[in-house]
C-alpha cells in the first residue's frame, strides 16, 4: 500500500505541476492580448490627436475641447452604420484601415476597455472619455478593476 500511496502522490504532484503551468500559461496569454490591446489603443489615439498632451496634468480647457471635436469626428468615421454606437467588427475594421489587423480576442479587450457600461458597443460619449483618458494616460482596466496611469486635473 505504500508504494500504491508514494505513487499516487508524486502522480498528484506532477498533475498539480501542470495545472500550474497551464495557468500561468493562461495568464501569460491575457497579458499579451492586454498590450496588444494597449498598442492599438494607442495607435488610436496617436491617429486622433497626433501625439499625447506634453503636461497631460495641466490641460487646459481649449485643450480637452480640441481633443473631443476630434474624437467625435473619428467616431463618425469608425461608426460605419451611423449607429452612433461603435460594435467590435467596426472596431476592428477601424483597425485594419490602420494597419492593425488583430484577432477577435483583442478586439474583445479593446472593448472591454472602452465600453464602460457593458453594452458590447461604445457610444460617442464612451469614445471621447476613452480618447481623453488615454491622451492623458489614464486607462481603466475594468477586467482588473485598476486604473493604469493616474488622474489627470485640467485647468482654464
Amino acid at each position: 500500500i505504500s508504494i500504491i500511496g508514494v505513487k499516487f502522490e508524486e502522480r498528484y504532484s506532477e498533475m498539480t505541476n501542470q495545472l500550474k503551468v497551464q495557468r500561468e500559461r493562461e495568464r501569460l496569454l491575457g497579458l499579451q492580448k492586454k498590450l496588444q490591446a494597449l498598442k492599438g489603443m494607442s495607435v488610436v489615439v496617436t491617429k486622433i490627436l497626433g501625439r499625447r498632451p506634453s503636461d497631460p496634468r495641466n490641460l487646459t480647457i481649449a485643450d480637452r475641447e480640441m481633443i473631443q471635436q476630434k474624437a467625435v469626428s473619428v467616431f463618425h468615421e469608425v461608426d460605419l452604420d451611423n449607429s452612433g454606437e461603435i460594435d467590435i467588427q467596426e472596431l476592428g475594421a477601424a483597425m485594419k484601415k490602420l494597419g492593425m489587423d488583430l484577432d477577435s480576442d483583442v478586439l474583445a479587450v479593446m472593448m472591454q476597455v472602452i465600453d464602460t457600461d457593458g453594452s458590447n458597443s461604445i457610444d460617442a460619449t464612451e469614445f471621447t472619455e476613452f480618447v481623453f483618458n488615454f491622451s492623458t494616460g489614464e486607462i481603466w482596466d475594468q477586467s482588473e478593476n485598476i486604473v493604469i496611469g493616474q488622474r489627470t486635473e485640467f485647468t482654464q
